[in-house]
């Protein structure tokens, strides 16, 4: 099935069941990744899109998956209501938004890779994960 498809039967399911124009695009040839980093990589998305659709009030999510020459790259955005620094620690109890950013973090962290969120209220939350190229899983 492969992480591509998959992310894209996600997205396709989250703009079916929400309302919410949610698009995937990717630049993959649809070669497997290895299984951890597929699952990583598609949990990290499934948190991603629960938080905007749930959270953020978006009206437009983008994923997109891109294979660079070194990492693979995950981007979500949506144009939701974001949220500031200030704002974060009334989240915690409140939401459990910070519980799920923790949980990307977490996952991100074993594919030793990097994630970056930048929110702002005006413009939305973009969600930018990058991860180690290491292997294609020989499928």
């Amino acid at each position: 099935f492969g992480l591509a498809s998959a992310l894209k039967l996600l997205t396709g399911q989250v703009a079916s069941g929400s309302g919410i124009n949610a698009t995937f695009t990717t630049n993959w040839n649809g070669k497997r990744l290895a299984q951890n980093l597929e699952i990583g990589l598609y949990r990290v998305s499934q948190e991603a899109l629960h938080n905007a659709v749930k959270y953020a009030q978006a009206n437009d999510i983008k994923v997109d998956l891109a294979i660079k020459k070194k990492h693979i790259q995950l981007t979500i955005s949506d144009n939701g209501g974001g949220f500031t620094s200030e704002k974060k620690p009334l989240l915690v109890g409140e939401t459990g938004l910070m519980h799920g950013i923790s949980n990307m973090k977490e996952r991100v962290f074993l594919m030793n890779g990097t994630i970056k969120i930048i929110s702002n209220p005006e413009s939305g939350t973009q969600i930018l994960v990058k991860v180690p190229f290491l292997s294609i899983a020989h499928v």
